[in-house]
Parts: C-alpha cells; structure tokens; sequence
C-alpha cells in the first residue's frame, strides 16, 4: 500500500487483550519448529545415513547438540520483523496488533504446510514456507498490491521473483561444487582400486578434513557469530551482498586456513595410526537387533520402559531399504544396481569425514537458520511485549526463543525425521561414503557463497541438487531416481501458495470477523492527522477549533469516528 492510513504512531497495544496470540504463538512455534526438525535438518542428515556413515540413532544424537549449540551460540542477534522483506512494514504503521497477528498466522501457515509435507516425505523449504505465509497475511491484509512479487537489477533479484529464481539456481550450484569434489575424488582416489586407493585416500584424508574445517571457519566468520563483526567489523554489507573489507580479508582467510592446517596435521597423525587401518580394513557388518525381554516388550503404562520404546520405534526406523512403498522405488532400486561400489577400506577412510560435514551442516543450519525459522515468532513476542508503537524492520531474537526453537527441532528430528532420511537418502541413487561426503560438502559450500553473495539460496534444494550432481557423475542417467527428483522439486513450486492460503485464510478469517465492543479501558485512542481523513469523514469541534479523536476497537477494523463518547472518555 502506498499510502499509510495511520501516519502518528501513537497506539500502545494492552498486553491483557492479546495474550491469547502470544501463548497460542508459542504453540504453533513449537509446532513450526517439529517441522523444521522433521524436514530441514533430516535433509543434512539423509546423505549419511544412506551412506550408513552414521545409524539413524547416532544422527539424532549429534543433531541434539549441534542444532542447539549452533542457535544458542552462534544465533543472530536479530531477525526480520517480516521475514524475506515481502512486505512494507510502514504498511502496519498503527497497526501493529495486526503485525503481530500476521505473524501468529505466518506461524500457523508454514507450520501445518511443513508438517504436512514432512508426513508424505516431501522435502521443503521451511524457509520459503514462511514467506510463503507471510505472502498470504500480506494478500488478505492489504490486496496483491501489498506484496513485493520482485524484480531484477544489476544481476540480483528481490522479492518473491528472487526464491523462484532460487529453485533452479541453489541446486545448480550445489550440484556443480559437489560434482567437481566427487570427480576429482573418484578418478584420483576411487577408480585405481584396491591398495592403491586405501592408500591414496589416507594421503587425502587430512587434505579433506582440513579443507572441511577451513570452510566452516570461514562459513561462521561470514554469517554466523553476528558478535564478531560488532566488535571487529569484518564486512559491509553493499545491497544484499556482504563484501569483506579489504584489510580484513587476508586475516579472515590466515585465521580459516589456520583452523584448516591445525586439523588436518591431527588427521594425517590419526589416519596413520595402526588402530585406525586395522578398522578401515575390517568388512562392515550390519549390527544385530538385540532381542526385547518380555518386560520391554509390554511394559508397564506411563512408565520409563514405555517412554524408551516410544522413543526408540522412531530411531530404529528402516531408512535404508527400498521398497515397493518408496516414491519410484523400482527407479530407485535400477540407481542402486548400476552404482558403482568402490574398495570398502577405501569408503570406509571418507565415513570418518563424512561424520564431520554432516555435523557441521547440522552445526550451521543451527546457526544461521533457526533464528529465520522463529522470526514470526519474535516478532509476535515483541509486539506483545513493548506495544511496538515505532515499527522497525528488525526485532531483537531472544536467547529463550532460540533455545525453544533448538529443543523442538530436536524433537521433531527424534520422532518424524525418518520420513524424509527415507525419501531423500538411498532413494534418489546409490549413496557411499565417498559420494555423501562429496554431496555435504558441496551444499554447505554453496550455501556459503551464496550467502556472501546475498543469494536466498535453501539447504533442502542445496543438498538435493548436490546429490543428483554426484549420482549423475556415474555416467549413466538411471543412477537418478527421476521421479523422487520431480516429487521434491514439486515440493518447492507448492510450498510458497499452500503456506500463503493457509496463513492468508486464517488472516481473514480472524482479522475480519466481528468483534464485540470493546469496554473503555481496554480502548485504544489514537490522535489522527486530519489530512489522513477524507472529507466527510473529518469531525470538526467547533468549541476547542480542532480536529476530534478517534475512538479505535482495533487496528484491525476500519478506524470509527465518535462524538458520543466525548464526554464519557474525558476528552
């Protein structure tokens, strides 16, 4: 909306009139984030369980404190008061009640659209689905005109135009870095066979975990720790872009290739060591299931033994076979026939590497994309909080909510990530050691370039376009499930309008309905600019010769003009 209604930001909201969206907010938060878990941090871990780098169980179990960690540490300090900038905050000026049930609403939408995609094993965005839902409020609160649908200047794009561009553009990338990790591993490495290549993975080994360290470095420098750049002003940010000052860069670069150097002289002194080659040789051998007494079996209710059972019909999910129920299974088993295996010794060196990427992608998205996920969240808690009378684009992330978010990803990963591992692993094509590390590698790297770039890249189309770029360097087009491909891919076309109409309906529904009369205390009084008003609206008070007040139920309805009430408000 061009113009703004309310130009005097004089409205305090009342705490007591709008505590229900606030704890409701929490709820739909928490059901956000078992969302985020069950889909988002699934997807960073499906290349090492396929790979079987890690068992389901051991996955969760890292992700239980690299997510939290990464949010709780290394979590932005701030976040969008409307997240993707989709909208003109200035459109809530005086209104911010409807601010922050717009954001209650945008919780809602992405909430049951991530849910519900995780349930049928759709990978998605959760990122987009939040602006997809903040799409929707933006639509039901102030028409198509309200949102910024994009444009493209100067080689950027804005706006809704930038994420469509973003579903070609981040799997591009990532299959393109991931791609050019694998070939180089596979002609150097994998394709000599036998001892030649235990050997020439082990003189590679430390090479991988320092250039794997020394991305993460350089990764936390540039968007993690946003305390860093406070205190020693690192970059600036030019547009969307952040540019690191040019005498900071070789500093940045000294410290990211130190951490990488101090790491890889650790690895090359543990991959020599005789306890670690006697391991590599040994033939994996899948665990045993551990009979259940009949006490685990049928235990107690409400008891200990039942919670772990509960718990543990989760983490002990098949994610690795193929079956007739998998989205192009039989495509998928073809990808699997025609997967060239390599000398096991060999792929076992890259499952100690691969155990690290899969950690610190786990460790990122902790970092940098909880504090995205919860930001309607934030802003609904700051709006409540302080009555937000002078709208800003930014609202503070508070460290309880980052900690709230990091538990029930957790949560969410624990119980229904299984869904996604399954879908998203072994079942676009034949996942090794080797191929997974290549595949984490190559997401986390594009997620690092495209963030300096200002990109709106997601880690779900990351990981999915690096793992089809490694399936296709086997040389053969059936190594790729085609169809679980088209399925994901068609996740991401549709998360944008079912989040939007979810949030968009609730909206209206409840911005738009009736409401009873509000008592005079929990009234808002608001002083208009009578140049706001049109004509026959202004209500001019002859005996004081000024403009009169406006008595407001709420920012949400039509602003209602009174003199009855002149008296009894004491005006």
């Amino acid at each position: 909306m061009s113009e703004h209604f309310f130009t005097e930001e004089l409205r305090v909201l009342d705490k007591e009139q709008y505590v229900h969206i606030f704890v409701v907010g929490l709820l739909f938060a928490a059901f956000d984030a078992y969302g985020i878990g069950s889909n988002d941090v699934a997807n960073a871990f499906a290349t090492s369980v396929g790979a079987k780098s890690l068992s389901l169980k051991m996955a969760c179990f890292i992700a239980l404190f690299t997510e939290f960690i990464g949010a709780i540490t290394l979590g932005a300090e701030v976040a969008d008061t409307i997240k993707g900038k989709i909208l003109d905050i200035n459109d809530f000026k005086g209104q911010s009640d409807c601010l922050m049930l717009g954001m209650f609403c945008s919780s809602i939408g992405s909430s049951v659209w991530v849910n519900t995609a995780s349930y049928i094993g759709m990978p998605v965005s959760t990122t987009h689905a939040t602006v997809g839902a903040t799409i929707g409020v933006g639509i039901a609160f102030g028409g198509k005109e309200a949102v910024e649908w994009g444009y493209c200047e100067g080689g950027d794009c804005f706006g809704v135009l930038a994420i469509v561009v973003s579903w070609g553009l981040s799997p591009a990338l990532a299959g393109c870095f991931a791609s050019a990790v694998y070939l180089f591993t596979k002609y150097v490495i994998l394709v000599p066979g036998g001892e030649v290549s235990f050997w020439r993975a082990r003189m590679c080994y430390p090479l991988y975990i320092g250039l794997t360290w020394a991305v993460l470095a350089f990764f936390m420098i540039l968007k993690g720790a946003p305390e860093l750049n406070e205190e020693y002003e690192i970059y600036e940010k030019k547009g969307s872009k952040k540019e690191i000052k040019s005498d900071k860069l070789g500093p940045v670069f000294g410290f990211a290739f130190g951490v990488g150097a101090f790491f890889a002289i650790i690895a090359a002194v543990c991959v020599n060591n005789q306890k670690f080659i006697d391991w590599a040789n040994t033939p994996y051998v899948e665990p045993a299931k551990k009979e259940k007494t009949e006490e685990e079996k049928n235990p107690p209710k409400l008891s200990i033994q039942s919670f772990k059972n509960f718990v543990n019909e989760s983490l002990e999910k098949d994610v690795l076979t193929i079956d007739a129920g998998n989205i192009g299974g039989e495509m998928a088993q073809t990808a699997h026939d025609v997967g060239v295996q390599y000398y096991e010794p060999t792929e076992k060196v890259f499952m100690a590497v691969q155990v690290f990427t899969a950690a610190f992608a786990s460790l990122a998205h902790g970092a940098n994309d909880v504090a995205n996920a919860i930001a309607p969240l934030c802003t609904v808690y700051y709006v409540w909080r302080t009555g937000y009378p002078k709208i800003g684009k930014k609202v503070p992330v508070e460290t309880w909510i980052l900690a709230f978010g990091g538990i029930w990803i957790d949560i969410g990963l624990t119980f229904s990530g299984w869904r996604i591992m399954k879908n998203l692993g072994n079942n676009i094509t034949y996942h090794s050691p080797s191929r997974g590390f290549c595949m984490e590698l190559g997401a986390l790297t594009t997620v690092l370039y495209a963030s300096q770039q200002g990109k709106p890249v997601s880690t779900t189309h990351c990981i999915t376009g690096a793992t089809v770029g490694v399936g296709i360097c086997n040389g053969d087009a059936r190594s790729i499930n085609w169809l679980m491909v088209g399925w994901a891919m068609f996740g991401w076309v549709i998360t944008l309008p079912c989040a939007g109409i979810v949030a968009g309906m609730f909206f209206a529904f409840v911005s738009k309905s009736p409401k009873v009369l509000a008592r005079y205390s929990q009234t808002t009084i608001l002083k208009l600019n009578y140049t706001t008003l049109t004509s026959s609206d202004q209500v001019y008070d002859a005996a004081d010769g000024m403009f009169d007040k406006c008595y407001v139920e709420s920012a949400c309805n039509n602003v209602r003009v009174v003199n009855d009430f002149h008296d009894e408000l004491n005006m």
